[in-house]
């Protein structure tokens, strides 16, 4: 066969660029006054398959909802800084942007010479002093934690010669080490050591949860000091979105698509459910957390309010019905007692006043802050799973609660 019968040569990589972003991993970052246009891209998600990832280390998508503040600009920049190529990062301010968005960061992800342009100019990963963004998993790529910044390469230890110290009479029984100040390689200090609830020395770790955990009140900064893994103190901090960006309004994220009664009462009930697929979600119960997430998407879709409301009751009595989700988190009544709330009042705002345009059960800024400010006594003794759980729970506005200032505790 002759040189024009043959195929034309098959590009291997982009062919496999193109099978490895069937279904990319996106990390979510919400910005504050932006919760609508992360309901959606959530939505669009799911019916793309698309993978919400929870971590920098599973994601091949960096995509930020809404515009940041410069302070969470710069979080943004060091959890970007710990994607593993290939990688984008995109932003959408509106649901309306939201499918066109994805489109483009899917075709930037297959596109082999930015990406190779991408890993070529890349610098090594910097550890900061304090770490704002940390998981409560173990998983050494999650924000604020690993060795990426750590460049061992300057290192020499072939003239070392440790064949002739000889430790064995060396007595460090009377070396107190509490007041050596040592850091590591970029910046962060060593544990202390203090007391436990037992009277036993522990270490003590300084971390911070949030701005970017999924399933997290955006904006949010909790710092903890931990003693394994039971936080001892604690205290709040917000991160805003930019002051010069509007998010927009009910009607604009609602448009046409709402259907009858009134768009303020269906947003709100949105939110209520979106907090409740949340807090189902984090607590493992998928089940409950899939028919919570289909209320929600179903209320943007046009779902009528009664169909919403007799979906709302039965996803109230299974919750209440179901002995081992009760038996599961009874150490923990409150968040149950939370969550029995959080689906009433997705129910109510339907059912109390569908065609006004100002629903109600929606707390004031004020009252905001105030339960904001009741975070570090709510989880102080508490483990960071048990703390994630109570924080969900709550369904803060940080938005209402910025408004008021004075939030850092």
């Amino acid at each position: 066969m002759g040189l024009a019968g043959r195929s034309p040569p098959v590009d291997v990589t982009k062919a496999l660029s193109e099978m490895a972003a069937r279904q990319p991993h996106v990390l979510l970052v919400e910005v504050p006054g932006w919760s609508n246009t992360r309901i959606f891209t959530e939505r669009e998600l799911f019916r793309r398959s698309w993978i919400e990832s929870n971590s920098p280390a599973d994601s091949d998508i960096l995509l930020t909802c809404g515009t940041p503040s410069d302070d969470l600009n710069e979080v943004l920049d060091r959890v970007w800084d710990q994607l593993p190529g290939p990688r984008v990062r995109v932003k959408v301010n509106h649901p309306t942007e939201v499918a066109d968005v994805l489109d483009q960061a899917r075709e930037a992800l297959v596109e082999c010479s930015a990406q190779q342009k991408d890993a070529l100019t890349r610098t090594a990963v910097k550890i900061p002093h304090a770490a704002v963004t940390q998981s409560p998993s173990n998983d050494p790529a999650s924000p604020g934690t690993g060795h990426g910044g750590m460049d061992h390469g300057g290192m020499d230890h072939g003239g070392m010669d440790h064949g002739g110290m000889d430790h064995g009479g060396m007595d460090h029984g009377g070396m107190d080490h509490g007041g050596m100040g040592m850091p590591m390689p970029g910046g962060i200090g060593l544990a202390e050591g203090g007391p436990d609830r037992d009277g036993l020395g522990l270490d003590v770790l300084h971390v911070s949860l949030g701005p970017v955990l999924r399933y997290w009140p955006a904006g949010l900064v909790v710092r903890c000091a931990l003693q394994g893994d039971v936080i001892t103190e604690a205290s709040v901090d917000l991160m805003a979105g930019s002051p010069t960006e509007k998010a927009p309004s009910v009607g604009e994220v609602l448009g046409s698509s709402s259907g009858a009664g009134g768009d303020g009462a269906r947003l709100l009930s949105v939110r209520y459910c979106d907090q409740v697929a949340s807090l189902l979600a984090l607590m493992g119960w998928e089940r409950f957390a899939w028919r919570a997430f289909r209320v929600r998407d179903g209320l943007l879709g046009g779902m009528p309010l009664e169909d919403a409301v007799s979906e709302l009751s039965a996803l109230g009595r299974g919750i209440s019905r179901s002995k081992v989700f009760r038996w599961s988190f009874k150490d923990l009544p409150e968040v149950l007692e939370r969550l029995d709330a959080l689906v009433g009042r997705a129910r109510w705002v339907l059912e109390a006043d569908t065609h006004s345009g100002e629903p109600c059960l929606r707390y004031t800024a004020d009252e905001e802050s105030g339960r904001l400010q009741q975070v570090p006594g709510l989880i102080v003794g508490l483990d960071l799973f048990a703390a994630r759980l109570v924080i969900a729970s709550l369904g803060l506005d940080t938005v209402a609660a910025a408004r008021v200032g004075g939030v850092d505790a």
